[in-house]
């Protein structure tokens, strides 16, 4: 299929991008899971027994939670099994949608009149317009509130 009109080389160049993003997270996936698996198998032959500490977040700073190697074993062995795969699925869905929203947005700054068919709402909210000077941004903002 011939892409001789601009917007259709915009969208296609941004459905390029999201190709390239889901093909890079599976290469990372398979690249990762053998580590993954490499440092749950260190962590299981070591004889260690003392906890160790790991920094971790808790309202707004940085606490200490101690663990034994074999509690992180089981981190490691859980993200291996299904845990990089879960991760994985919820960041690529994130990213179809907003490959999603941004074609609507380019369609919708190229043809503000379809704007109907993405809102049962056809008016666009005042405040929009406050915030935003360009039409574009206008539109495009318009099309993610209602996405």
């Amino acid at each position: 299929m011939a892409r001789e009109s601009e917007i259709m080389k915009q969208i296609y160049r941004k459905h390029i991008r999201l190709f390239r993003f889901i093909n890079d997270a599976w290469i990372f996936t398979d690249l990762l899971r053998s580590e993954l698996e490499a440092r749950a198998t260190e962590l299981g032959d070591s004889r260690r027994k003392s906890r160790r500490r790991y920094a971790v977040p808790r309202l707004g700073k940085q606490v200490v939670s101690k663990r034994r190697n074999e509690e992180i074993r089981q981190i490691y062995v859980a993200q291996y099994e299904r845990g990089i795969y879960e991760t994985n699925i919820v960041s690529l869905v994130s990213r179809s949608e907003a490959f999603l929203q941004d074609a609507m947005a380019i369609v919708a700054c190229e043809y503000p009149q379809k704007l109907s068919i993405i809102s049962k709402n056809t008016s666009i909210p005042l405040d929009l317009f406050l915030q935003h000077e360009d039409r574009d941004d206008v539109i495009r903002r318009f099309v993610a509130s209602n996405a």
